[in-house]
C-alpha cells in the first residue's frame, strides 16, 4: 500500500502538526537536551518557545513522541541540532538527514527522554545498588 506524500511545508503550518503538541507537553514538557529548561506554558504564566524536532521524516503525519519527535529549546532546535551538527544546513541541504553526529545527539535525547519519564522506576534501584556497594565497602573500626 502506498502512502500519501504530504508536503512538509504545508503540514508543519497545519492545525493536524500543531493540535499535537499540547498533547506531547504534557507527556514531556522539558527540552530533551537540556531537560532543565521547561517548555511551553510555565505554572507562573510564562510561555518559554519551543520546536518539536523531527528525528526522521518517514512517518511524518502519524509522529510518536520519543521515537520520531522529541521537544527541543529554540538554541537547542537551532543552534545545535541544525546548527553545529549539521554544519547550519537545513535537512534537505544535508546529503544525508541525520546524520551520524544528529542520529547520536537524537539517541541522547532519547536516553533523557527515557530516564526522566522512568526515573521513578529506576531511583529505587540505583538507591539499593549503591547502598549494597556502601555496605560491602564498610568496615567498623
Amino acid at each position: 500500500m502506498k502512502r500519501n506524500k504530504i508536503n512538509y511545508n504545508e503540514y508543519i503550518k497545519s492545525d493536524a502538526w500543531r493540535g499535537r503538541h499540547s498533547k506531547w507537553l504534557k507527556s514531556f514538557g522539558y527540552c530533551a537536551a537540556l531537560p532543565w529548561l521547561v517548555l511551553g506554558k510555565n505554572s507562573d504564566g510564562t510561555y518559554r518557545s519551543y520546536n518539536m524536532h523531527h528525528t526522521h521524516y518517514k512517518t511524518l503525519g502519524c509522529e510518536r513522541l520519543w521515537l520520531d519527535v522529541v521537544p527541543l529549546s529554540i538554541f537547542a532546535h537551532d543552534k545545535i541540532v541544525h546548527g553545529l551538527l549539521s554544519g547550519y544546513k537545513k535537512p534537505s541541504e544535508q546529503k544525508h538527514y541525520p546524520n551520524p553526529p544528529q542520529q547520536l545527539f537524537h539517541a541522547w535525547c532519547r536516553l533523557i527522554m527515557a530516564l526522566n519519564l522512568w526515573w521513578w522506576a529506576i531511583l529505587p534501584v540505583i538507591i539499593a545498588a549503591g547502598w549494597k556497594a556502601h555496605q560491602s565497602n564498610f568496615r567498623w573500626g
